[in-house]
This record gives C-alpha cells, structure tokens and sequence, in this order.
C-alpha cells in the first residue's frame, strides 16, 4: 500500500486499504503464493452472500484492489502471476432511464424561470437533448423557418 500512497488520494486509501486488509485476514495466507483464483472468488461470494451482503458494485471494486496489489507484487518480483487475471467482474444491471411527471417537469421550468439555465432547460425538456448536445449547440444548428435544430454528433 506505500506505493498506492504516492498516487491515490486519501479519500482512495481510506476505502482500498481496508478492502485489501480484509481480504488479506479473511485468506488467513502465510505466503503470496497461496493465493489463487478460488480464493479470491470464495472471498468474494462470502462477502456478497454471508458477511455483510455487499453490492456486485463494491465486489468489482475489492477485485480491482486485489488485482492492482498482485500485478504490484509481480513487478516487484514477489509474484511471478497474477491469480485474480482471470476473474470476471459481476454484471451490474443499469438502471432504467426514469422521465419527469408532466408536474415535475412543469415545477422545474418554473423554477428555471428565475435562473440564466431557463434555456437551455426548456430545450432539453422539449426536444429530449442530453446535455452535451445542448453544450454544443451553435446558432448555425438552430433553423427557426422550418423548425428544426440539427444536432452534430
């Protein structure tokens, strides 16, 4: 974790020092040659299933850790493979974009009414441009004759 401390923020350590920490004193390993991909997944599964039922998210996170530490341990020559290689992550399932009510999108142009974003809310809103389209936009995109707004890109 020294060289982690060179590069990571402390708000980074705070959570990674202890997800490895935890794996490390779960595995009870003497050597860093026992540990293996079986382990790995064991300890994964555990937390998910039994300790303290974290999310597929926090699981993908803890595998990064351990497999950033490993590939550290290979190039200082403590390893000569990194055991969690072959390890997938979990599938984490997205969520479903959610629309405005026909009342909250009123209440938030009202609100906008009395903010210099009323614009560019009211376009989003009404045409359905995310918001780096909208950021782009240029006054040559915009035909007011026929009604229509080209959106590059």
């Amino acid at each position: 974790m020294q060289a982690a401390e060179l590069s990571k923020g402390v708000r980074t350590l705070k959570t990674d020092r202890p997800r490895l920490t935890g794996f490390l004193a779960w595995s009870k390993v003497k050597e860093l040659k026992q540990i293996n991909q079986k382990l790995i997944e064991d300890y994964l599964a555990y937390r998910i299933r039994r300790a303290d039922k974290i999310k597929f998210q926090t699981a993908n996170h803890i595998l990064s850790i351990i497999k950033a530490w490993l590939n550290w341990c290979i190039q200082r020559g403590y390893l000569v493979s990194n055991s969690a290689k072959g390890i997938k992550k979990f599938k984490i399932e997205k969520n479903a974009p959610r629309f405005l009510t026909q009342e909250e999108a009123q209440t938030l142009l009202e609100t906008a009414k009395k903010t210099h974003l009323y614009s560019m809310i009211a376009a989003g809103l009404y045409t359905g441009m995310r918001l780096g389209e909208l950021m782009s936009l240029e006054w040559k995109d915009v035909d007011f004759k026929q009604y229509k707004i080209t959106v590059e890109n």
